[in-house]
Parts: structure tokens; sequence; C-alpha cells
């Protein structure tokens, strides 16, 4: 395996970089709005929200690409708008805000609570939705019921009596479904699959009927929109055509936002633009594409190279990240400017090797490997210097790091395979390969291997397709199942691929429990061998077959081998502790006041994203229930050696 990490099926591709410096600010705070483009109870909604999380100070400027989406959302004339920027650019505030202060402006003209839905937004999982609740609990709470909203999805209580309780501690948020068809709240959250239903119930009526007597519906949000593709768009577009001529609406009257993610391509506005204007419905002149820009600190270089080494720079002030004295010599040093231009002038994520291609020449090293550690070293210096506590550092990166999911091992099935390499000489079959493929370079079949549970003895499987072997079916199963242990009790009872039926398992030797004979070999398709046409091999019945050195039948109905699948789950829950080891430890301020070694982790955090529900609710108590464990050991460890100490 080792020797292939390079090759063909290389698990680890170099490392992308992207600076993360600071979004641009616009030249206004959001006091110096007021009046005109945001009122004074929006602003004041904002800056004192309940959840200070969701708090704005009105003396901070807002992004340049906010200000932007607020101006073109709120003109007059509706236009619809693309909102296409990075993580943690305040995306949300760009079209959310615009919308409470179109309604707020609604409710201090007539003075009314508001009724029949102004504003639909459409998530494509339920927990994008939920992850808005406090964001919008947070700025509708000042307007009590006037201004309400409603997550609608298959969680909303039916009655009201179930949530008689939690309705009268949130008058702004409407928690039943009785209570929306009553009164429809002016901003509803949902998914496409819930507003099918809204279309077609009867019992749902009243909220699409009242909402079409007030002629209210004026914002559509589609968030995460570039996850509609093929034929899921298609369906939304129409389904979207359908819920504006339910509410009796024209498109063209409707604003439309589209959230998504960046794309690095020359077209890329004007594909965006297309795209919503097709989805929507809406003239393409009517769409605007708005993408943030990042404020780059400017250094000074005056050109003239201080000619000191990567060592040297790193005995600057050893073991601090302010280092100004570090920082003024990074800023005379031509390597250091070269590699930080590369990177913030570069339009899309820079990979290590087109970073090594920019500074190799100034490398001390010359070999490929060692270059691109030493770029790594470098990295490392330039984004753990800072000229003062409250400065930005030499260089803000986020890197993207990209492994391969492997999806078993395939071996070819000839002993004395031509194409088999010197590593693998110990190896009872021919070549082995990381990825699926037909046949070996000697022209022989290839199978999928599987180690016994017990010893590891490689076995191969395969499926009889009379008069051939053929390979088993591809690898179809949640490969969450795979962190399962024997003795779970979850109902999954076969390992991965584990369909008995017409399965063979190929011995590396002959056993008794194994039938020798010839495998018939089709070489016309096969192309002519460097061994013989016939092939003998020791194969047996998946549900018969045992280990040819062990004995061992496996504990499970999935028989005794397992497949060579490293996954999601695999890489997230090793991968979870050594990262949490290397970062840094919170601030006591960021542990509310603790010490961080009084923390699980030292108070660090980390968010995994997979798109297994069920596999990540596995994962997660498997991984309390490790940590519960070491923390035990840990324990049992202290007093040990207390024990010892003692007596």
């Amino acid at each position: 395996m080792s020797n292939r990490l390079g090759g063909e099926g290389c698990f680890l591709a170099p490392p992308v970089f992207e600076h993360t410096f600071g979004w641009e600010p616009g030249s206004i705070t959001f006091k110096a709005l007021e009046g005109e483009l945001l009122s004074s109870e929006v602003i004041s909604a904002l800056a004192n929200a309940p959840n200070e999380n969701y708090r704005f100070d009105p003396n901070i400027k807002p992004y340049t690409h906010q200000l932007t989406a607020w101006r073109t959302l709120l003109a007059a004339k509706p236009q619809s708008a693309v909102i296409t920027t990075g993580t943690g650019s305040g995306k949300t505030e760009c079209f959310m805000i615009p919308i409470l202060q179109d309604l707020v402006s609604e409710y201090q003209q007539t003075k009314r609570p508001l009724q029949g839905v102004r504003a639909l937004f459409l998530y494509p999982l339920n927990a994008l939705i939920n992850s808005q609740r406090e964001r919008l609990d947070a700025w509708t709470r000042p307007f009590d019921q006037n201004i309400r909203f409603c997550l609608y999805n298959g969680n909303t209580k039916e009655s009201r009596a179930s949530v008689r309780k939690e309705q009268k501690e949130a008058p702004n948020q409407i928690l039943s479904r009785e209570e929306l068809r009553e009164h429809p709240s002016p901003i509803l959250m949902t998914n496409a699959t819930m507003l099918e239903y809204m279309l077609v119930r009867q019992v749902d009526d009243p909220i699409i009927q009242k909402s079409r007597e007030a002629q209210s519906l004026r914002w559509i949000v589609l968030d995460e929109a570039h996850t509609y593709i093929g034929s899921q768009a298609a369906e939304l577009s129409l389904l979207l055509r359908r819920v504006v001529e339910a509410f009796g609406r024209e498109a063209s009257d409707i604003r439309f936002v589209a959230t998504s993610a960046t794309i690095a391509d020359e077209k890329a506005e004007e594909r965006l633009r297309e795209y919503l204007a097709g989805l929507a419905g809406v003239p393409l002149h009517q769409v605007v594409v708005i993408g943030g820009q990042r404020q780059v600190p400017e250094i000074q270089f005056d050109g003239d190279d201080n000619g000191m080494s990567l060592t040297q720079l790193k005995s600057i002030e050893v073991g601090s990240t302010t280092a100004p004295k570090r920082f003024d010599a990074l800023c005379k040093s031509r390597t250091a400017q070269l590699i930080r231009n590369t990177v913030v002038n570069s339009p899309k994520p820079v990979s290590l090797n087109d970073l090594i291609g920019s500074v190799g020449p100034l490398l001390v090293s010359k070999d490929a490997v060692e270059q691109q550690q030493e770029l790594l070293e470098w990295l490392d210096l330039l984004t753990d210097t800072k000229p003062s506590d409250k400065q930005e550092p030499f260089l803000k990166l986020r890197a993207h790091l990209f492994q391969r999911m492997l999806h078993g091992l395939w071996s070819c099935v000839n002993p004395v395979c031509s194409a088999k390499s010197g590593d693998l000489k110990d190896w009872p079959f021919g070549q082995v390969y990381v990825q699926q493929r037909g046949k070996c370079d000697c022209g022989s079949p290839v199978y999928e291997a599987g180690f016994c549970d017990d010893c590891k003895t490689p076995h191969l499987t395969a499926e009889h397709a009379h008069p051939y072997l053929r390979q088993a079916s591809p690898y179809v199963i949640d490969e969450f199942s795979l962190q399962e242990d024997d003795s779970d009790d979850s109902g999954i009872s076969e390992r991965a691929g584990s369909s008995l039926k017409g399965r063979a398992v190929i011995a590396p030797t002959p056993h008794e429990a194994f039938v020798s004979e010839d495998l018939d070999l089709d070489t016309a398709e096969l192309g002519k061998l460097d061994a013989e046409n016939s092939i003998t091999i020791s194969q047996a019945d998946e549900r018969d077959a045992i280990c040819v050195n062990c004995g061992s039948a496996g504990k499970t109905a999935g028989g005794f081998l397992r497949k060579s699948y490293l996954g999601a789950p695999f890489y997230v829950s090793n991968a979870v502790p050594t990262v949490l080891e290397f970062c840094p430890d919170p601030s006591r301020e960021d542990c509310d006041g603790a010490s961080p070694e009084s923390l699980p982790a030292r108070g660090r955090k980390l968010i995994t994203f997979t798109d297994s529900r069920q596999g990540t609710a596995r994962m997660a108590v498997r991984m309390q229930q490790e940590a519960e464990r070491s923390r035990l050991r840990g324990l049992a460890r202290i007093s040990h050696e207390g024990i010892k100490e003692s007596g």
C-alpha cells in the first residue's frame, strides 16, 4: 500500500490554499444608513437582538457586498439577485435584512399585524431551516405578533393545544399548522416537498388563499441554489411557476434571491444570471450577481532582499505569534513576498504544486518532496507571524485537503502474473490495484481482495456467472456500517457488500474446504495471457468458505472476510483527534471564564459534515464512546500510579 500512495490512485492530493483576509467593509456605518436605506426600528432590532450572536453594533460598517445587495433588493423596481460570496461573508444578512426592512416598512404604514406570506424561503434541508430559527427570533422579537415567522416542515405540530405554552413564550413565531392556516405568517420557511404539499392539500389552502387575497407574496429565497441541478432544477423551476400562479402574482413582480457557492470561472457571472432567470422565469435583465471582495492589508516591500534563510527567519522571536521583528524581516524577504503575492493575487485557490511552480527557484531544496516540505514550513511561518495582537498575520490562509475514498483493493487472480511488482513477492495472487479494473496488465481477470477478520490472510471474492467467474457487484452499502463492532446489536449483521447469493471465495492456497478447478477464461475478451489460458484456483461458496490459514468462519452472517474500504467515517474519526490536538487553546473569554484544561478536548472545537444522517448519528455515538473510554483509561492510569506511589 505504501509503495502505491504516490502513484495511480494516490490517497492524498496536493493541498489547496486560499487567503482568508477579511471581507471589504463599506464606507458607511449601520447608524449612517438610518433614513437612507434602513429604518431606525430595523437598526434598533439588529443592535438590541436578545441573542448576542446576531447583534450588530450601529457603529460598525457592513461589508461592501452587503450594501450592494441591500440597495439592489430594496430598489423601487423589483430586481432579483444571486448572492455568491465565500464562507463567513454575511451571505444571509444580504437578503434577510432587506426583507425585514420591507416588512417593517409595510407594518409602519398599515399599523396592523401582517398576515399572508410575503417572503417564502426554500431550503434543501430541514437542518438549514432550523439553523435560521435563532436568527429570525432575535430580529423579529421586538415586533411581537406584528411580524411573525414560521418554520414549516415535517416537525411542525398540527394543533395549537400541543404547543400552547411554547406559543405564549414566542409570540413572534407560529408553532402549529392550525395557527399558520388561520393567520399565515409573513415569513414562511419550508422545503420543496412541504411546499408541494401546501399547493395540493385542501387543508393548507387557507395559507395560499389568504396570501392571494392580500397580493402579499413578493420575496422568494432559494438557499444553496447550486445544489439544484438536472431534473431537480427542472422540478423546482416548475414548482416556482405554480407557486407564483397560486399566489396570484407575476414572476417579474417578485424579488427572487438565490445564494450560491462561489464559482471560479471567467463566465461565472453570466452563467449565474442565466441560471436564476431560467429557474425563476424572470427576465435576464432583472437578475444581478453580487459577489464579495476580500481586503488584503498592504505590505511595503522596497525590492531589496535581506537574504535571510527560512532557518534564520524562524529563529527571530521564537515561540511567539506576535513577533514585530520577524514580521519586518518577512516584509524584506523576497521569498515571503512572492509566496504571499502568489496566493492573494490568484483569482482562485492555489495548489501546493502551483506555489512551487512560482517560488521553486527561490527555495533551497531542489528535490520535489523536499520542496513541498520546505514550502509548507514557509506557510507555517507566514501564517504564524503578526506585527501586533490586533493586526492580521503576514498571510492568512485556509487549507483544503482532499483524500481519495478507497472502495476496495483489487488483485489479479494469476499467482505467476508477469505484471506483479517485486514488493509483492509474498503476496499469493498477482498484481494489486487500488482502483477497480476488469483485467490485469498480464491479461488475467481481477477480483476484489478481502482479509480474514482474525488472521488477515488475503482471499479474493467473485460471483458465479456460468461458465465464468466475474467481479462481485460494485460497492453499494452505507460505509458507516463498517464502523460497527462485531458485538453491535444495531441490526446490521452483514459486512459491506456481503450479499451471499452466488458469491465465491478464492483461496490463496489449496484447502480441503475449497474445490480446486481450472478457471475458464474468455480469451477473446482478455487477450493473450502470459500464463496458460487456464489457471487453477481453489474456490468455495461464500456461505461455506472458511479462512485457509486459521479456519475462521466469521462472527456474523457476512462471513469471515473484511474488505478494504476507507470512507468518510474512517477519515473523520481518525482525523478529528489529531486535528484537535494541534489546534490552539481557546481564551478564557471563549470558555466563559473556565480554564481550557478543565474542559473536554481543552475547549477546542471542530465541526464535521457528512451526507448521511443515520451514519453521522452512528459515528457521533461511536466517537462519544471512544472519548469516554479514553477518559476512563486516563483516570484508571492516574489511580494506578497513585496506588503505586502510596504503596
